[in-house]
């Protein structure tokens, strides 16, 4: 037990990196979406770029704890050279891809004048980069000698995650920048991908559970951890139930709230509402840290490398 924690302590900027950043690429996308949608004027614009700053940091700080792992950043050429052949070297050079990407995106935005045209093909190709990206961090798992992250549920969960976080926050940032995701069918939309993507969670979870039972080597057995494993399902499966129920909330209440003061505005009530909007993506990201704890707690070898 002590030997299959230490390895969850030992990956902590491994257990930020895919809980951040994958939420946060999929959080951009949601929040840029109303840049491309119709011309807005340089004001709108600026309002839509000062709260799409929050997936794009949260993207950002992901890549850059993940970097502590190199141990030394001459390191760094080695996994430049392995990409192609390597996953971990691959999951590398598409984190850097969306993240200049969106960089320049967003930096490119600020300009005063703007050509729709080709924002929305800078923005497609955004979209390969960010489906690029997170399919990479689920992919850099698919290693023979560890039974546990060899395993078909390891991209699905990492997908799931993605989208349940992702959809919270990006619909939240656009919410705060008031641009245009405070509609009936705008909240429809968010509160349905949530709820399919925490029923998905849940299925792929429980799968990659069953998938586990029996796994050992000559030192430890997997089931060690199972009640770590399990105490996290439970308690990612609540902080996301409590994040869709409190969309939920808030989307019934939406009528009949006074947001006649602009985000950018002071008092109280604008504070409040930065909380109410940021609360469940939050409770979401916390769930998904301990899954992604839980699951580094579960790295064992077999075969020669024990």
């Amino acid at each position: 037990m002590e030997y299959l924690l230490a390895n969850g302590f030992h990956e902590i900027t491994l257990v930020l990196f895919t809980t951040l950043a994958p939420l946060g690429a999929v959080a951009f996308l949601v929040a840029a979406a109303p840049l491309v949608r119709e011309p807005l004027s340089l004001e709108r614009r600026m309002v839509v770029l000062k709260w799409l700053s929050i997936p794009l940091v949260a993207a950002s700080v992901g890549l850059v704890v993940s970097a502590t792992h190199l141990g030394n950043p001459a390191n760094a050429l080695y996994v430049v050279a392995g990409i192609g052949r390597s996953p971990l070297s691959n999951e590398v050079a598409a984190a850097i891809l969306f993240l200049v990407s969106a960089g320049t995106f967003w930096l490119a935005s600020f300009g005063q004048r703007q050509s729709l045209p080709l924002m929305r093909a800078w923005y497609a190709e955004l979209v390969v980069a960010a489906v690029l990206f997170v399919a990479a961090v689920g992919l850099a798992y698919g290693v023979d000698t560890i039974p546990a992250w060899n395993l078909p549920t390891v991209p699905l969960s990492i997908w799931a995650n993605a989208v349940l976080g992702g959809t919270c926050l990006g619909a939240a940032t656009g919410r705060l920048a008031r641009a245009g995701f405070d509609g009936a069918r705008a909240r429809a939309v968010e509160l349905g991908a949530m709820a399919v993507a925490l029923a998905a969670n849940g299925a792929v979870y429980l799968a990659h559970r069953m998938l586990m039972q029996g796994m050992r080597n000559a030192i430890v057995h997997v089931e060690a951890v199972m009640p770590l494993f399990d105490a996290s399902l439970l308690a990612f499966l609540l902080l996301s139930a409590g994040a869709v129920g409190a969309r939920v909330l808030q989307r019934r209440a939406a009528q009949a709230c006074d947001r006649r003061s602009g985000p950018t505005g002071e008092g109280v009530a604008v504070r409040l509402m930065v909380v109410a909007e940021l609360a469940p993506p939050a409770a979401i990201a916390v769930g998904v840290f301990l899954m992604r704890f839980s699951f580094y707690c579960t790295h064992f070898t077999v075969g020669l490398a024990v």
